[in-house]
């Protein structure tokens, strides 16, 4: 789902509700377009939360030269990941002990 289309169904949902609060009269219609949105709204969330978890290193490792945010020691640390080493690179840090990562977000686009 794109961000536009998240925007344009989270405005919608909020004009629905909106209507409804302020006692203008809903239709059938309109409350199963809300439905429909609420869900796919719902998805969509579920979708980034999957995403953006913390991942078990015994579920499963980062691809190769991989940049991510790690946790070791109860420290939120970035490293990199060499598969090929099954390797650890934390800057400053001497045998992390990695318990879990997850991807680092990605950059803003910059506009110059």
């Amino acid at each position: 789902m794109s961000e536009l289309s998240f925007m344009g169904k989270l405005m919608k949902a909020m004009e629905l509700s909106k209507a409804a609060h302020t006692g203008l009269t809903l239709t059938y219609f309109d409350v199963i377009e809300l439905s429909g949105e609420i869900e796919a709204l719902k998805g969509y969330i579920a979708e980034l939360e999957a995403e953006r978890r913390w991942i078990p290193v015994s579920e499963r490792l980062p691809e190769n030269i991989s940049n991510v945010l790690i946790l070791s020691r109860g420290e939120q640390l970035i490293a990199s990941y060499l598969s090929k080493y099954s390797l650890w690179y934390v800057p400053f840090v001497d045998k992390p002990v990695v318990t879990h990562w997850m991807p680092l977000p990605e950059l803003p686009e910059v506009q110059e």
